[in-house]
């Protein structure tokens, strides 16, 4: 890809300590057009949105893309997202969309019987890809027995392809 990379500074909190960890996004510039959306000024955030489940359990994000629409985030649900239902697991994967100003576009949950992660996202021109592990069996997949990788693909409207 050709671009000049722009550093964004994310800070993580576990929730329990209060302790933050440093974290960082790198957005890509093609040309003069910014395609990514975190971009504030030196000591200034540009917006910021907290999401998770109802129920008093721990959501994680782990893992942030962005492009010319939008920020998407994947990570980890003990709950049910907002409009989403648990898949029967004590932990599900999430994936959602936000627009460039923040506002929230869609959210989809997913996962096994089992504790699901999702530690990365991708997005480009034909879609979004998130990527994890199961130690359960994913809807529709047969698992290869122990702790399994997986592979999702959606469309950048939330359609699973």
């Amino acid at each position: 890809m050709v671009g000049m990379g722009e550093r964004t500074h994310i800070s993580t909190a576990d929730a329990r300590s209060g302790r933050e960890s440093p974290a960082s996004v790198t957005s890509v510039r093609v040309g003069s057009q910014p395609q990514g959306a975190l971009q504030a000024g030196s000591d200034q955030i540009a917006w910021l949105r907290q999401f998770g489940s109802a129920i008093p359990a721990d959501d994680e994000s782990r893992a942030v893309a962005v492009d010319a629409t939008g920020v998407y985030v994947a990570g980890v649900t003990r709950g049910a997202f907002p409009g989403q239902m648990n898949a029967g697991g004590p932990e599900d994967i999430f994936v959602a969309k936000y627009d460039r100003a923040g506002g929230g576009l869609w959210s989809r949950q997913f996962g096994s019987s089992a504790s699901d992660r999702a530690l990365a996202i991708a997005v480009d021109a034909t879609g979004v890809y998130v990527a994890g592990y199961t130690p359960g069996t994913l809807p529709g997949q047969t698992s290869a027995g122990g702790v399994d990788a997986f592979l999702a693909k959606y469309t950048t409207d939330g359609d699973l392809l």
